[in-house]
């Protein structure tokens, strides 16, 4: 009945009749096997059905519309949830610039370098988004069925890479605003009261100073239920706008990983100066360190030769052997009043090694461009156990992180 009352017209319903009849065919109940085929309809009863046509596709059409309008209504919601959010927004980024930064200048209670660090690069972005809230406010204002508005996102993309500095640095900001509440009791005494300001909300500081942490993965949630309820026709791009901001997002993650990350290898660095002798002044050792941990040197037949130590960088390896107990009075004098613990044996170069599983919970390190000199082809080194080797393993093989951070640099460049 749905099909018929959805043909086009009434050529259709006569077309439908013939063929029909030709086709179906209904056997008596008497049993004789007698065809008889089913009747034309009359005009009367064809103009009915044409009605009953006209009535429900009329129906449909209202289910389409009232469909649209409530998808309309929803996404008028988020349009202007977005709008007021970043309203919002906007004001806090202003009150930590007239409450908190704005004093703090004027009175050195503390250094302006130290200043610097905390507040980051906030009020770049305090003028970025002025301007962002000036283009929704012309959206919204104008705001129809055919309007758009993650499209004024798309066009300051560029500008949102400024997020990338504030990110990376804010948890050293935090750090030293932490640090600085619990030496300085004039500086915290300060934050105290300029808390209680009606403008902040009842809010300290430090949870103001997250909220551009928190600004772009708000994007992203409000563009995926803008997405939900917005016409087809507008969904690719709107889906575009996430991907690119999810992309930002996966790039400033990886940023303020990379920089951690180094922060701890140059916290490790100083502790290698006062622990293993025989290192220099470790300038060799520029990236990151990833970890350190007991292994077995071992010979050709995997049997234990030695203990060693070592510490992994993303590019090499530094093997140690921990110093022995002497029993030699005057050695004993000397490590009295020395903290080294190891004494560097040998820096290994993981470029210049094919690196392989071996057996008996061991890795074999083969140099790819031996020589005549055998020295140093292969080195085995060993674990406890399968699983500790493991992870040494991928630790030493896995080099993915700084790839995939610079393909996402790569990325974020291009947009």
């Amino acid at each position: 009945i749905r099909d018929f009352c959805l043909s086009r017209g009434l050529g259709d319903v006569y077309k439908r009749q013939v063929m029909e009849r030709t086709v179906a065919k209904v056997v008596s109940k008497t049993g004789t096997g007698t065809v008889v085929p089913l009747p034309l309809l009359d005009k009367n009863s064809t103009m009915g059905l044409i009605k009953l046509q006209r009535l429900i596709r009329m129906w449909l059409c209202s289910r389409q519309a009232i469909k649209r309008v409530r998808l309309h209504v929803q996404r008028t919601k988020i349009a202007f949830e977005i709008y007021q959010t970043e309203k919002a927004y906007v004001r806090n980024l202003n009150t930590i610039y007239e409450v908190f930064y704005q004093p703090l200048a004027k009175n050195p209670i503390i250094d302006s370098s130290v200043l610097t660090k905390i507040f980051g690069e906030i009020f770049p972005l305090y003028n970025l988004h002025k301007e962002l809230l000036r283009k929704l406010k012309e959206k919204i204002s104008t705001w129809n069925y055919h309007q758009t508005i993650h499209e004024v996102l798309v066009g300051l993309l560029p500008e949102l890479k400024r997020y990338e500095k504030y990110t990376s640095s804010f948890e050293e900001g935090s750090g030293i605003l932490q640090n600085l509440r619990k030496s300085n009791k004039s500086f915290d005494k300060f934050l105290q009261t300029a808390s209680r300001n009606p403008r902040c909300r009842q809010l300290p500081l430090e949870s103001m100073l997250i909220m551009p942490v928190q600004r772009i993965p708000r994007y992203v949630l409000l563009l995926k239920e803008l997405q939900k309820v917005s016409p087809i026709e507008q969904q690719k791009s709107i889906t575009d706008a996430i991907k690119s901001l999810d992309m930002l997002l996966s790039f400033f993650n990886e940023s303020t990983r990379m920089i951690s990350e180094r922060s701890n290898s140059v916290k490790k660095l100083s502790v290698l100066r006062s622990t293993v002798s025989g290192v220099g002044d470790l300038q060799a050792f520029q990236t990151n360190f990833k970890k350190e941990g007991d292994a077995k040197l071992l010979n050709e037949n995997c049997q234990p030769k030695k203990s060693i130590y070592i510490f992994l960088f993303e590019d090499s390896l530094l093997v140690a052997k921990p110093i022995s107990k002497s029993k030699n009075i005057i050695m004993k004098a000397r490590k009295k009043f020395s903290s080294f613990k190891f004494s560097a044996t040998q820096v290994i170069w993981l470029e210049d090694y094919t690196i392989i599983k071996g057996a008996s919970s061991s890795i074999r390190f083969v140099k790819k461009y031996a020589g005549k000199s055998k020295k140093n082809s292969l080195l085995i080194y060993g674990w406890e156990n399968s699983a500790l080797r493991d992870s040494w393993f991928d630790s030493i093989k896995n080099k993915k992180d700084v790839m995939e951070y610079e393909k996402l640099r790569s990325s974020v460049n291009s947009l």
